[in-house]
């Protein structure tokens, strides 16, 4: 979650960083370096059932062979995969990796696929004049065999080794597969059956084109790019928080980012413009005596811990634990909680009483799963999404430079919850994150308006679950006055 928790003393402990520089050290002695640090101080190594030796005896061995031959692309290639073994969304590695994945992905059909609530997968976009045009695929349709394979098997054997990230849950996980499957190298063939909307089965041949990897990008579900970094959109840094009134009268935050940056894009480490931009919102809200508020945070990567905490606290009126941070002990030879770390939900210079609901997807990740927990905790708050949150929690700070100009990146640290248990991140199972509580229907509806129509259908379900909730729940002294004067919340 936090961007640099860097070298701090707490209770006779020390957060112990990984080793900075291994860019000069030969293939094996780098990955070995690497591999010996965390393999001991990896956060989730139980949780997230890690096979240390199994992954070492699977990839020293092309390490080596890589150091034989001088070759750097193989290299590459095997941190990239050992990377991608671990289902978290912070272990990460970077670099320029385009001359790898182009031959690889750098084709497309004109098509992308979604999973239908009934199980099926259909075609959610379809670019016109695309092989899957021509080939007769229409928005809709259902995709129920892939080069002479039933859809579901195809969608099994994919590689989906070039995410920006590792999907830390089965929900990211099967997003990441149906945006692989149809990327292919440029000219490869691939037969489809599919039946559009009332017709029956067809079989169609679509040849890959250069299409600049335009249904690559358009799936992407989270900031990180196929080289492993961060990918911003300017306003999002520049404009972290924007709110408004809706024409529904609920009060409206769009959260991008939990960092700040200075005109040069630098992170500068504070976030005191963020909390006042938070806070003359909700001050907003109370003034219009808004009767609910919907909460966005779709997309977002997180940033700091202490500013999430402060982010929920405005949704509360007493003191509730955020977190509590444990670190790896040399002494020990554990993880510890460093109580320096922990942080408290508590109320902050403007509070809002009354309903709330926070919209996520699996790009909402890191801190700002922090938010949305915060918020689902209230007894009068719901999270709404297609999908739940990424799953990936841990305490971030430092990366490790290899040869090969990659770099790789590992949690540090535990967020644990007021039990003392590990939360949010993802586990062997690859269970966590944060759930909706209202899930936004996925059915022939729904695909027409979000990709066909472009309608924020999550965003129209949130006022739908603040429409219901009744006043009946809340004590009067929580309701803006607004709707105390009115006897209550629409329903």
């Amino acid at each position: 979650l936090a961007l640099c928790v860097v070298g701090a003393q707490t209770a006779g402990a020390q957060v112990i960083p990984p080793p900075a520089d291994l860019s000069q050290e030969s293939f094996v002695d780098a990955f070995q370096a690497l591999f010996d640090h965390h393999s001991v101080r990896y956060p989730f190594t139980g949780h997230k059932a890690i096979d240390w030796q199994g992954l070492y005896d699977n990839h020293m061995p092309a390490i080596a062979a890589a150091q034989v031959a001088q070759d750097t692309a193989s290299f590459r290639m095997t941190v990239r995969r050992f990377i991608h073994s671990f289902p978290d969304g912070h272990v990460r590695v970077s670099g320029e990796f385009s001359a790898l994945y182009l031959p690889e992905i750098g084709g497309g059909f004109g098509l992308t696929l979604v999973d239908r609530d009934d199980g099926a997968v259909v075609a959610s976009r379809v670019r016109p004049g695309s092989p899957a045009a021509l080939a007769g695929i229409r928005r809709g349709a259902v995709v129920a065999q892939w080069d002479g394979r039933p859809i579901e098997g195809a969608i099994a054997g994919t590689d989906i080794i070039w995410e920006g990230q590792p999907p830390a849950t089965s929900s990211s996980r099967r997003l990441a597969r149906l945006r692989r499957l149809v990327r292919a190298p440029l000219d490869a063939t691939v037969s489809v059956g599919f039946a559009n909307p009332g017709q029956p089965m067809a079989t169609g041949t679509l040849v890959a084109v250069d299409d600049s990897l335009t249904s690559w990008e358009q799936t992407r579900f989270t900031i990180f790019g196929t080289d492993g970094r961060p990918e911003f959109v300017p306003d999002d840094l520049f404009e972290p928080v924007r709110y408004e009134m809706l024409p529904s009268g609920y009060g409206y935050i769009r959260s991008t980012i939990l960092i700040e940056v200075d005109e040069f894009g630098n992170v500068t480490g504070t976030y005191e413009n963020i909390v006042a931009d938070l806070v003359a919102a909700i001050e907003a809200f109370n003034a219009a005596q808004a009767p609910g508020v919907v909460v966005d945070i779709r997309g977002n990567p997180g940033g700091f811990d202490a500013l999430a905490a402060v982010f929920g606290g405005l949704f509360y009126d007493h003191v509730e634990v955020y977190e509590h941070a444990s670190f790896y002990d040399e002494s020990a030879g554990d993880f510890v909680v460093q109580p320096e770390y922990s942080l408290n939900l508590e109320p902050q210079a403007a509070y809002y009483g009354g309903p709330v609901v926070c919209l996520v997807d699996p790009g909402t990740a890191s801190s700002a799963e922090g938010v949305a927990a915060a918020i689902q905790r209230l007894p009068y708050g719901r999270v709404v999404g297609i999908r739940g949150t990424n799953g990936s929690f841990g305490l971030t700070g430092w990366e490790t430079l290899m040869p090969g100009d990659i770099a790789v990146s590992f949690p540090l640290g535990r967020s644990l919850d007021g039990e003392m248990r590990i939360q949010l991140d993802s586990d062997g199972e690859l269970r966590g994150g944060v759930e909706p509580d209202s899930w936004v229907a996925m059915d022939s509806d729904a695909i027409e308006e979000l990709y066909g129509a472009n309608l924020d259908i999550v965003l129209a379900h949130a006022e739908r679950v603040l429409d219901g909730l009744s006043a009946a729940e809340i004590p009067d002294s929580r309701l803006p006055t607004r709707a105390r004067l009115l006897g209550g919340y629409p329903n």
